[in-house]
């Protein structure tokens, strides 16, 4: 067989290290596979993290596919495109030991025989590794940095970096220190932020300070000298703006203004909805007792929108209707399910293979190990080349371990009744919904959307919460396989 597949990945989570872009990959990879007179069956493009298993549909996808007999050659721009960790890895030295896979090419390398594939192994630990390692640098920086007392991240309103270090900026603070002033003679945050406006109070870019923003730099104990990083306070070496006895005395004023009144009616919506026109929520009120209407706080004094009310039972049938435009077939769904957890539990039989792929990885560390030590005590290797080997290899061993440890720990029947409690929850979703009563409506209220806008009396926005996002985006004549990767 001369088909292959080639794979293209980048991750969208990594934004500390360079890689090539998808469109380069899939260029190289497109040579490599003319250089060996390759047929290429498919092109994967993904843009997904491989640190940690079953995060890409897309390359579960290849992998049903080469079960499938579609090809047996997988063309990648560099190994750890593949894989970053060492279950996946194990996936594809068990694919290769049945036959499913006969090789691997990347631009510069060929994997195709059982010394190549054990190799593959010890490439995505070390591609791993860098990833820790890395975490582990900037960690030292920021330790560094709080040690220092300075601030980790850019200046706050009110300061400027010179010279690295972080200075009063003189056009902004003098307006926080009267910004906390004023707080404490008792004005209101709109009072506040008008009034520090038309004293020319503005951003580095020149736009307006608004009400939100000086709500916030009112609780930043920053100002005083003192700062917070990781729930811990840290002495900061930067001229304070405001004395601790000024910010304190705001505080409590805070907490006595916002204790919450006590609310004499529900409103279900409320909460939920924000303008379309100006971005404030809308609250809620009843009318002859029984009739509750919705409608703009106008907060931002702005509003075109504010005098126009809806009627609680007109946002029932608004939701309704846009929980109908979901892309959810029934039939396709339960298909994507079915096809789904057969696959996975497919995957799953395969897990004692994969153990036994890392106990023999284990036992061939603990034997490089061994003979590293038995090296060292011939006198056959410097003492920097035996530690930084070692430090290695003993991070290799406890990587495999841990993967060993997730490999013992797998459940599928769990993973796949939560997998079929939410398919089944999504068949009778607008129904449901439709049909319920407000406590009801209100559970999927929490569990479907963040937020939703209205605009003359319609909904003009809708932000979805995970994994109902993911569904939003589906085209409206989703195959079971666009379902399956979801």
């Amino acid at each position: 067989m001369n088909n292959c597949f080639i794979y293209c990945r980048k991750s969208t989570d990594c934004a500390d290290k360079q890689e090539q872009s998808l469109e380069t990959q899939e260029r190289i990879c497109l040579e490599t596979a003319k250089r060996f007179n390759l047929s290429v069956v498919d092109t994967i493009l993904e843009a997904k993290s491989a640190k940690d298993a079953g995060n890409r549909p897309k390359f579960d996808n290849l992998i049903y596919r080469i079960r499938n007999k579609e090809a047996d050659i997988i063309i990648t721009w560099d190994i750890d495109r593949l894989a970053r960790n060492l279950t996946e890895a194990g996936l594809l030295q068990q694919l290769y030991e049945t036959g499913l896979i006969t090789k691997i090419i990347t631009e510069h390398d060929i994997y195709a025989s059982d010394r190549d594939f054990m190799n593959i192994g010890h490439e995505f630990v070390d591609a791993s590794n860098y990833s820790r390692k890395l975490r582990s640098k900037v960690k030292d920086g920021t330790d560094t940095k709080l040690k220092r007392g300075e601030i980790p991240g850019s200046s706050k309103i009110g300061y400027y970096i010179v010279d690295k270090k972080m200075k009063p900026d003189p056009d902004r603070a003098p307006f926080v220190k009267l910004a906390f002033e004023m707080y404490t003679d008792g004005k209101h945050l709109r009072e506040i932020t008008k009034t520090l406006y038309e004293m020319g109070f503005r951003t580095k870019k020149g736009y307006k300070v608004y009400l939100n923003t000086i709500n916030k730099m009112l609780k930043r104990i920053d100002y005083t000298g003192t700062f917070e990083y990781n729930k811990q306070l840290y002495q900061g070496s930067y001229e304070p703006l405001v004395s601790m006895e000024l910010f304190d005395k705001v505080q409590k004023l805070i907490v006595k203004n916002n204790i919450p009144k006590s609310q004499k009616h529900y409103f279900l919506y409320r909460g939920f909805i924000k303008c379309g026109h100006c971005g404030c929520m809308h609250t809620a009120t009843t009318k002859k007792g029984k009739y509750i209407y919705y409608y703009c706080t106008n907060s931002k004094r702005i509003c075109k929108q504010h005098q126009k009310y809806i009627e609680e039972q007109d946002m029932h049938d608004l939701y309704s209707n846009k929980l109908s435009e979901l892309p959810i077939d029934t039939e396709i769904l339960n298909q994507s399910y079915e096809l789904y957890a057969k696959n996975y539990l497919q995957q799953y039989k395969e897990v004692e293979n994969q153990k036994t792929i890392v106990k023999k990885q284990l036992v061939s560390v603990e034997t490089s190990i061994n003979r590293l030590v038995d090296i060292y005590i011939r006198g056959e290797i410097q003492q920097e080349v035996y530690s930084r080997k070692y430090k290695q290899l003993v991070l290799e061993k406890e990587t495999l371990q841990n993967t060993l440890i997730k490999l013992e720990t797998q459940k599928p029947e769990e993973t796949l009744e939560l997998i079929k409690k939410f398919k089944d929850y999504c068949c009778t979703l607008q129904n449901t919904y439709s049909k319920g009563n407000n406590g009801v409506k209100e559970e999927i209220l929490k569990a479907v959307c963040w937020n939703f806008s209205i605009n003359n009396g319609k909904i003009a926005s809708i932000q979805y919460k995970k994994p109902f996002d993911m569904i939003a985006k589906l085209p409206k004549n989703a195959d079971f396989v666009q379902w399956w990767a979801v």
